[in-house]
């Protein structure tokens, strides 16, 4: 569940399963309130698709933070072709050091296995002045919640 305070704003992709934008949108967010505190929660498959604006919140010292959820696959996709009854295809992931290139992007990153690593990785990445990534890694046998089973 999230809980939003006074004056803290929350936006999503309308429950689409749309992929790719959570880093763009946050460098938006950022752009449009300077002064606040911008995270955006994303999983590696969609990050993958657009990793580049990384670097260009780096490249405007925009400060935002990306929680990745790593799990080396399309879990979405997959859950998706699961419910109407297709089988799997295409939905693994060949690895990607996320923590490695958000580094070589000159942005604070961190790495969770575990997850007591969490909350302390968060910190770290909320206190940071600059752009900062956590890559947690996730259990890529858990389905994603549906829209109706989602607490917000």
């Amino acid at each position: 569940m999230i809980r939003l305070r006074d004056r803290q704003l929350l936006t999503g992709t309308g429950m689409l399963a749309t992929m790719r934008p959570g880093a763009a949108f946050a460098i938006a967010g950022q752009l449009a309130h300077p002064g606040r505190q911008v995270v955006t929660v994303v999983g590696d498959g969609g990050f993958a698709m657009l990793m580049a604006e990384l670097s260009t919140a780096v490249a405007n010292n925009l400060p935002i933070n990306i929680i990745l959820l790593k799990n080396n696959s399309l879990a979405e996709v997959k859950f998706e072709q699961k419910e109407i009854g297709n089988p799997e295809f295409g939905c693994d992931l060949a690895p990607i050091d996320f923590v490695a290139f958000a580094k070589a992007c000159g942005a604070d990153a961190f790495r969770c296995e575990r997850p007591d690593e969490v909350r302390t990785a968060i910190s770290a990445a909320l206190r940071s002045p600059k752009p900062a990534l956590v890559e947690a890694l996730v259990d890529a046998n858990e389905r994603p919640a549906k829209p109706d089973e989602l607490k917000v």
